[in-house]
C-alpha cells in the first residue's frame, strides 16, 4: 500500500516556472512575497492513488462544513489548513455514508540492467492526478520520492538531493534540448534523514530525504503495455 510520508523541514531547492505555468501555477504561488512557504491541495478534485476505490470527489455539503469551519478555527487562534475556495458544479456523483472502498494500484514492466526483468512499477512515485489548464491542455501531476509504494521492492520509496537535483536539472535540460520528456515543476529537500551507500561499497551515510513533483501529458510508458509480455506470447 502506498503511505505518502512527510518531511521534516522541508525546503525549497529549485523550481521550473515554465512547468509550473503548465499547471496555471506561479513561482509566486510557491514562495510568496514574504518568503513564507505555503503547499498547495485540492480536495475533492478526483482519484487518487489513495481513494482506495473511490472517485476521489467530495460532495457540497461536506466541502462546505470543511470551508466554514478551518477558517473558524483560523479565526479563533488554532493553527490549521486553510480553505482558500470552494467551487461545486452540475456533476452529480452517488454517496453511501457507509461506503468503505478498496486501494487500487498500476504497474508495469520493463528492462532493468540490460535484460527483461518483468514487473517493476514505480518503487518511489506516487501519481496525483490530472489538471487541465487554462489553455485546456491536461497534465498528470507525480511525486518522486514522497514515501514507499507496492513496488518499492522493500525499498522506503525515499530520494535523496543528489540524485533529484540531477533529474531536475537533466529533465529541464532535455526538455529545452527539444526532447519529449517528463518536466521538473519543483524539488524540496528536508531535514528528514535515510541512510544511503552513494558508491556501494559498505560506506552507507546519512542525506537528506528530497521530493521531486513532475509534470507529464502522461506517465504512461512502454513498460505500460507490455505488462502481458511474459504472460501471452500473442499480445
Amino acid at each position: 500500500m502506498s503511505q505518502l510520508e512527510p518531511l521534516e523541514r522541508p525546503q525549497l531547492v529549485a523550481y521550473s516556472s515554465e512547468a509550473l505555468g503548465l499547471l496555471d501555477l506561479t513561482p509566486e504561488q510557491v514562495v510568496n512575497s514574504r518568503g513564507e512557504r505555503w503547499e498547495l491541495q485540492l480536495k475533492g478534485a478526483g482519484p487518487t492513488p489513495f481513494s482506495r476505490g473511490s472517485d476521489g470527489r467530495k460532495v457540497l455539503r461536506s466541502s462546505i462544513r470543511e470551508f466554514l469551519a478551518s477558517e473558524a478555527m483560523f479565526h479563533l487562534g488554532i493553527p490549521t489548513t486553510r480553505a482558500a475556495t470552494c467551487v461545486t458544479s452540475d456533476t452529480r456523483i452517488v454517496r453511501d455514508p457507509l461506503y468503505n472502498g478498496e486501494q487500487h494500484h498500476l504497474l508495469s514492466v520493463g528492462l532493468w540492467f540490460g535484460h527483461f526483468s518483468g514487473q517493476l512499477g514505480d518503487g518511489a512515485a506516487m501519481y496525483l492526478g490530472e489538471v487541465v489548464n487554462s489553455r485546456g491542455e491536461r497534465w498528470e501531476l507525480q511525486l518522486k520520492g514522497a514515501g514507499p509504494t507496492p513496488f518499492s521492492r522493500g525499498s522506503d520509496g525515499r530520494k535523496v538531493l543528489r540524485s533529484s537535483i540531477r533529474e531536475f536539472l537533466a529533465s529541464e535540460a532535455m526538455f529545452h534540448l527539444g526532447i519529449p520528456t517528463t518536466r521538473a515543476a519543483t524539488c524540496v529537500t528536508s531535514d528528514t534523514r535515510i541512510v544511503r551507500d552513494p558508491l556501494y561499497n559498505g560506506n552507507a551515510i546519512r542525506e537528506r530525504a528530497t521530493v521531486v513533483s513532475r509534470v507529464a501529458p502522461t506517465f504512461l510508458r512502454f513498460g505500460s503495455f507490455q505488462i502481458f509480455l511474459e504472460r501471452d506470447d500473442i499480445t
